[in-house]
This record gives structure tokens, C-alpha cells and sequence, in this order.
């Protein structure tokens, strides 16, 4: 191969670049875009900042006429990636807190107010049920169990905890029971 066949002039910015850093087009003679990558970004960055109501318009015209389409599309992303969802959702919860108690009073009110108070009620309906739980997450050093002793005394999140700590604390427990089983055995 050429030098000509791997690289290419940036219709842009005038540089010479590798094939690699133009997108890929079949529309043109060379099967790449005349701009790089970076250019593109950079138009397409500045293309939104000046039509951001546009495109944000264009956007929830297109979920109204489509929503059933939108919300399958979107079910099927999140079983497909549920830990990052999850994660970005937190993130997004612990930099909103205003937004998160703002929608949480609308939807209590919306209730009528009931949504504390059916949970009150139900843990109470279900303190044996709740009870049994913890009992066998605890006789099973569960990681949610494990997880909590390990936020009890320390301002550790439970999401951020590593697997290999909690490994670690199951271990610990593990031998901290054993030793007193032996203690009770020899008393």
C-alpha cells in the first residue's frame, strides 16, 4: 500500500491524518468522510449548542408519536446494561438531591399522601417475614449483610465497596465464628 492509500487531508483543519481517524463513507471515492473525527465532533458540538431547542424538540415530537417503539427500545437497553444504568442513576440522584425531594413530595401527594405511611404499615404487617430475612442473611453472610456491617461505622457507600472486601469480611466473620464455637465447646 501507498502512503496515498492510508492517509488522507482533512478537508477542516488542512492536517494530514491516517484513514483511521476519518469515519467511514461509502458516498465518497475514498470511502471515508473528507473531515476527521475530531472536526466532525467539534461542528457537531457546536451544531447543537446553536439548535439545542430544535433538537431537543425534534426529539420529544419523535418519543410522542413513538413512545411504545421508545419505552421497548429503552426496556431492552436496560436489561442489556443494567449495572451502568444503575450506576449513572445514582450518580445523577446524589448530584440532584433538591429534584429527588421535589418528585418525591409531588408523587407523595399524588398518593394523597399514603405512600409512607403503606410502608410503615406493611413492615409492620410483616415483621416476622422481615425478621426470617435478616436471620438467614446473616446465617449466610450475605453480601448485602456483609455490606451493611461495613458502613455501619464508616462513611464507605455500599455500591463503592469492592468485591474483594467483602470477601475478605466474610472470611473474618467466618473465622470469628468458628473460634467461638470452639470457645463454647471447651467451656
Amino acid at each position: 500500500m501507498t502512503d496515498q492509500e492510508t492517509t488522507k487531508t482533512c478537508k477542516k483543519c488542512q492536517e494530514y491524518k491516517l484513514l483511521e481517524f476519518f469515519t467511514k463513507n461509502k458516498g465518497c471515492l475514498s470511502g471515508r468522510e473528507n473531515t476527521c473525527k475530531k472536526c466532525t465532533r467539534i461542528y457537531n458540538q457546536n451544531y447543537y449548542l446553536i439548535n439545542k431547542n430544535k433538537i431537543i424538540g425534534r426529539g420529544k415530537k419523535y418519543y410522542a408519536d413513538n413512545t411504545e417503539i421508545c419505552k421497548e427500545r429503552n426496556k431492552v437497553y436496560y436489561k442489556k446494561n443494567k449495572g451502568k444504568c444503575l450506576l449513572i442513576n445514582r450518580a445523577w440522584q446524589r448530584n440532584n438531591k433538591e429534584k429527588v425531594k421535589e418528585y418525591r413530595k409531588k408523587t407523595d401527594i399524588k398518593r394523597g399522601g399514603k405512600a409512607h405511611k403503606s410502608a410503615k404499615v406493611w413492615v409492620k404487617n410483616n415483621l416476622e417475614r422481615i425478621n426470617y430475612l435478616k436471620s438467614k442473611s446473616r446465617e449466610n453472610l450475605s453480601d448485602s449483610y456483609i455490606k451493611s456491617i461495613i458502613t455501619k461505622r464508616s462513611s464507605v457507600k455500599g455500591q463503592l465497596i469492592p468485591k474483594e472486601l467483602i470477601e475478605l469480611k466474610r472470611i473474618n466473620i467466618l473465622i470469628t465464628r468458628e473460634i467461638r464455637k470452639q470457645q463454647q465447646c471447651q467451656n
